[in-house]
């Protein structure tokens, strides 16, 4: 194979992860109880090809994967009454003789990814499941901002495609950051002495950007 040649097939492999992000954007979306009308479902049915096409190509052996795995089968044997406790330790107790050293201090404060997260904050009443759907939808978006995303690669070479990610962006990013400053600005208005009026014009701010969301019963 020559290095053009080999350019070629990542370049191409680098594209063809664009239908995995739209299936993990479609399972967000699906999570947050976004409602699949007609024109969704078509969506979903052709990203669901498009992936089913490509997906052996992004297979994840890690070691956090096969740890996964053998987790979730060892659960639905358990709870099928196939295997006792015994038969549960002695599967763990393999796994770790086949797969040593496996275990990794935890990425994330929950030991979970980030859609478990959410549903952690949600269930243990520190947001709403309104503001669920606004905080995935806005880590859909915002994912693909922190590495190259062949999806905005893609939208990149295509003039109408382009202007309309491209002012998509930059509304997230005001609202995001605008959300951010105004809830700082009010934590230390609450703690400092600041003018009555001052912190007038915070709140006000704060209730403009809830209402820039849509309604919680849409």
């Amino acid at each position: 194979m020559t290095f053009g040649t080999t350019i070629e097939v990542y370049a191409k492999k680098f594209f063809d992860y664009k239908a995995v992000e739209e299936k993990f954007d479609m399972d967000f979306l699906e999570a947050t109880g976004v409602a699949i009308d007609q024109q969704l479902q078509q969506i979903k049915e052709n990203t669901d090809k498009a992936y089913n096409q490509v997906k052996h190509q992004f297979r994840d052996s890690s070691s956090r994967a096969r740890k996964k795995a053998w987790s979730e089968c060892t659960e639905f044997l358990k709870s099928h009454d196939k295997i006792d406790q015994q038969t549960e330790q002695e599967i763990e107790e393999e796994f770790k003789r086949r797969y040593p050293d496996t275990e990794q201090p935890r990425r994330a404060w929950a030991g979970l990814d980030t859609e478990g997260m959410i549903e952690e904050l949600v269930s243990g009443g520190v947001i709403s499941t309104w503001e669920q759907k606004i905080l995935i939808q806005t880590y859909i978006q915002g994912n693909r901002k922190n590495h190259f995303s062949p999806t905005d690669i893609h939208d990149f070479l295509f003039d109408e495609l382009y202007h309309t990610t491209s002012n998509s962006d930059l509304i997230m990013s005001l609202i995001a950051t605008t959300t951010a400053f105004t809830r700082i600005a009010r934590i230390f208005a609450d703690e400092f002495d600041v003018p009555k009026g001052t912190k007038q014009a915070i709140e006000e701010i704060w209730q403009t950007i809830f209402t820039a969301h849509p309604p919680e019963d849409d």
